[in-house]
């Protein structure tokens, strides 16, 4: 009997234990997300300016389970649907059929197979070098930002070969209000999602309008610029968060105004990923934007390759930004991937990694950058295979 009573304690030992590791185990494992999204540029990104094949896209998506798509449709300044309101891309809609609209034709194709459509949109920049300059500042000169030593873009582009527009003026605030609402009003869309929602760096915006407002705003009656603006200058605290909430009020606006169209609309935006610099550096005030209700998604582009990282520091830096969205009714999905240089070889496995990654760092959802890069790398299979399991 008392060998019985003995072996039976072991038993129960070795039951508990087993239940212990069978739990520890399943704590590990994470949910995978179901919100699962790709960037995807309007023309064959390698072929330009190619049209994509949108049903051959739209089954891609499919194949692999994802169900969002984030189609560019404001790229350096050029739109990518038929727009009353700025420039379409000649040399893309020459190899349009008269008449048809590309933006629809994918909204169709993506809804046929319960894929969301969130529109991608460049906001401030609005040109590159390789394309001629902005046709909105050829236009509107007066519109460009300039740099803290009085150069317009146009005359000194942002980061050598860029033209942005500047975010305190009321003639390009409204020129971008006009492009969101005629997307929200004419298109059956899912979300609009803003990148390039800030400053090229901490060197603008110092035109006319932006020092006056400035000043106006903030009571001060002497600016000596551009000393006292920058790094150590007497109004640099200011300074920062005057040019952060030109870019906060646009998002308000331009949400608000979205949403009065299409209430259900969800707003996102592509984030640099680290809250203080993004405020200092970019304007980019996005835990603002989340707190206030502002925008319903955020997209922190956590690319490890473009930063030289590992790909655990996908889940190091989502863990952070979601710290960041504490108390917020903010959704959390991380742009993974990265540049075509990057990623163009990154293995298959790798991609998943970040996907999983993303997971591990509480990520709500995640976005692929881009399609092309996806496709470059073969990983289409590989995502497909993850995302089937349960």
């Amino acid at each position: 009997m008392k060998k019985y009573a003995e072996v039976l304690i072991v038993a129960l030992i070795i039951f508990t234990l087993v239940v212990v590791v069978f739990v520890y185990v399943q704590s590990l494992r994470v949910r995978k997300v179901q919100n699962r999204g790709v960037y995807v540029y309007m023309y064959d990104f390698l072929d330009y300016p190619t049209p994509r094949n949108w049903t051959l896209v739209t089954d891609v998506l499919e194949n692999a389970h994802l169900n969002m798509m984030f189609p560019l449709v404001k790229h350096w300044g050029f739109l990518y649907y038929r727009s009353d309101v700025g420039p379409l891309d000649e040399a893309y809609f020459a190899q349009i059929t008269q008449d048809a609209d590309p933006l629809r034709v994918l909204i169709d194709e993506a809804h046929k197979k319960q894929i969301e459509v969130h529109v991608w949109l460049m906001m401030f920049a609005d040109g590159h070098t390789s394309t001629g300059t902005s046709r909105i500042l050829e236009q509107h000169p007066d519109w460009a930002m300039v740099n803290f030593n009085g150069k317009s873009v146009l005359e000194e582009p942002a980061k050598g070969s860029q033209y942005w527009l500047c975010p305190s003026q009321e003639g390009p605030r409204t020129y971008l209000k006009n492009i969101i609402e005629e997307l929200a009003q004419n298109y059956s869309i899912d979300g609009i999602n803003f990148d390039y929602i800030r400053y090229p760096d901490e060197n603008y915006c110092f035109c006319d309008h932006c020092k006056s407002k400035f000043m106006s705003d903030n009571g001060i009656a002497s600016v000596n610029w551009s000393r006292d603006v920058l790094e150590s200058g007497k109004h640099h605290d200011a300074w920062i968060a005057w040019r952060s909430q030109q870019i906060t009020s646009f998002v308000e606006e331009v949400s608000s105004e979205a949403r009065k169209i299409k209430p259900n609309i969800r707003i996102s935006a592509s984030i640099y990923p680290f809250a203080s610099d993004a405020v200092k550096i970019f304007g980019q005030d996005w835990a603002t934007w989340a707190k206030n209700g502002y925008v319903d998604m955020v997209n922190p582009m956590i690319y490890h390759r473009d930063y030289g990282e590992g790909v655990d520091w996908v889940r190091k830096v989502t863990t952070e930004v979601k710290r960041a969205l504490a108390g917020t009714r903010c959704s959390l999905h991380p742009a993974v991937g990265g540049g075509l240089a990057y990623t163009r070889q990154m293995p298959a496995e790798e991609w998943v990694e970040a996907i999983k990654m993303a997971e591990r760092g509480g990520a709500q959802g995640v976005v692929l950058f881009a399609y092309v890069c996806v496709e470059e790398a073969g990983a289409w299979e590989a995502i497909g295979r993850y995302f089937e399991d349960p």
